[in-house]
């Protein structure tokens, strides 16, 4: 789990999807908007993980993640990571992939 300091709060959720960039790939979608501190929120919806369990499973691996790649970021900025169908049905090392992948297209990594 990322520590509190590094997560958004629901207050920043608006102006994030409002004023952000969309990055997508396959089975995620990046909104990312430039900061002065960094910050991460993982959204997992019903339609993607109908239960419960599985969705918090899909949110803890990408936070479990996002901690190990997190002092490779180079320009800090503000990013929501949601989860598409079928997010919940692939290996943690293709969603690691995949979530790397958006990283280098939002040019954080």
């Amino acid at each position: 789990m990322l520590p509190k300091n590094k997560r958004i709060s629901k207050d920043s959720f608006k102006t994030l999807s409002l004023q952000s960039q969309v990055f997508h790939s396959p089975h995620w979608t990046l909104r990312s908007i430039p900061s002065s501190v960094e910050g991460f929120a993982v959204l997992v919806s019903k339609k993607v993980a109908p239960k419960a369990v599985l969705r918090n499973r899909i949110r803890r691996m990408v936070y479990s993640f996002v901690g190990t790649v997190l002092s490779d970021i180079k320009k800090p900025a503000k990013n929501i990571i949601s989860a598409k169908s079928g997010a919940g049905l692939l290996s943690f090392e293709v969603q690691k992939e995949e979530i790397l992948e958006l990283f280098k297209k939002a040019g954080l990594l």
